[in-house]
């Protein structure tokens, strides 16, 4: 199929004149721009040369084709190249939480939505948060997401580990020591409390801490100050604590291994995570096959902005022009 108009310059679908016209502008000839038996626009050529008594000949319209079907093919993978582009901005905009460190939290779960609002609604509070959840479940993750998110961000994060921490070690890795304190105290060290000094530290598995350091950990919580083992100064702390376990801490409280002030004073905001079966975690590179796919339509997208923005292809038999449709 293909449309002739010996004098296009009174038919106003294909003359414009607010636009740029060669000056002896009179005809026009149109093909349609067809991909996968779809029609996706049309293209035009305006040629001087054409007129009633000369119209084009096959070659002339053998070649608007050729280069009609390249067009389609261009303008197909340009909408195939935006839609994956959408579904990835989509993606990126779904419930997520974000760490430069620990990849991602994404979900589409009501119940996860639900966390990353306590999340928003509570990092910038500066308040002692309890992040209640099972095993491999993304409580570190959270956990960074709130500090990334806080005041203190620029500011150290430090997590520690309280299951893996040796009974006889405890204190002296939370609140450090002074030399000599213990054999092998050749030096005085500063815990991680000091070293998590105007920034955040996380206390996983906080319901594996032994009794005295419980008490110590509530002293830091109520007056903001450490006293390492050996030592009988105390030194001034300011940390945002955020505490994280799989346990039921009141089942805890209630069988006598968790001190009940301690656990008030760590449960001021409780975030409790979905379990595992309904949480996805993935390393940021995963986008990375949108990225690829961008690439490999990196041509067609362009062919397809050339002729969608009006960019004037000149063949030696005149001008081409272009109008697509999305319907």
């Amino acid at each position: 199929m293909r449309i002739f108009v010996p004098d296009a310059r009174d038919e106003y679908r294909w003359y414009d004149p607010t636009h740029e016209h060669a000056p002896l502008l009179k005809s026009v000839l149109l093909v349609p721009l067809v991909f996968a038996r779809r029609a996706v626009g049309v293209l035009g050529l305006d040629a001087p040369a054409f007129t009633v008594d000369r119209p084009p000949a096959p070659a002339d319209l053998q070649r608007l084709r050729i280069f009609a079907a390249h067009a389609a093919i261009g303008i197909n993978a340009a909408r195939l190249y935006e839609a994956r582009q959408q579904d990835h901005r989509r993606f990126e905009a779904s419930t997520e939480i974000s760490s430069e460190h620990a990849g991602k939290i994404v979900g589409q779960s009501a119940a996860l939505k639900q966390v990353v609002r306590a999340v928003e609604q509570v990092a910038k509070a500066d308040l002692t948060v309890l992040v209640l959840g099972e095993t491999g479940t993304g409580k570190e993750l959270v956990a960074r997401a709130l500090h990334e998110r806080s005041t203190r961000a620029a500011r150290p994060f430090v997590p520690v580990n309280c299951a893996a921490l040796p009974e006889t070690l405890v204190e002296s890795e939370l609140f450090g020591h002074e030399r000599g304190a213990f054999t092998g105290a050749v030096a005085r060290k500063p815990g991680r409390f000091e070293q998590a000094h105007h920034g955040t530290i996380l206390l996983d598995e906080t319901g594996d801490l032994p009794a005295d350091a419980q008490a110590k950990l509530l002293r830091v919580l109520e007056d903001g100050v450490v006293q390492r083992v050996g030592g009988t100064g105390c030194t001034r702390v300011d940390v945002r604590v955020i505490a994280a376990t799989n346990r039921d801490l009141a089942a805890c409280v209630a069988a006598g291994r968790l001190r009940s002030d301690l656990y008030y004073r760590l449960s001021v905001f409780p975030i409790t995570l979905p379990p595992s079966a309904s949480v996805t975690t993935t390393s940021r590179s995963s986008p990375g096959i949108s990225s690829r796919s961008a690439d490999g339509a990196s041509a067609g997208a362009s062919l397809a902005s050339t002729i969608e923005c009006g960019i004037s292809c000149r063949p030696t038999t005149g001008r081409a022009m272009c109008a697509n449709s999305r319907t």
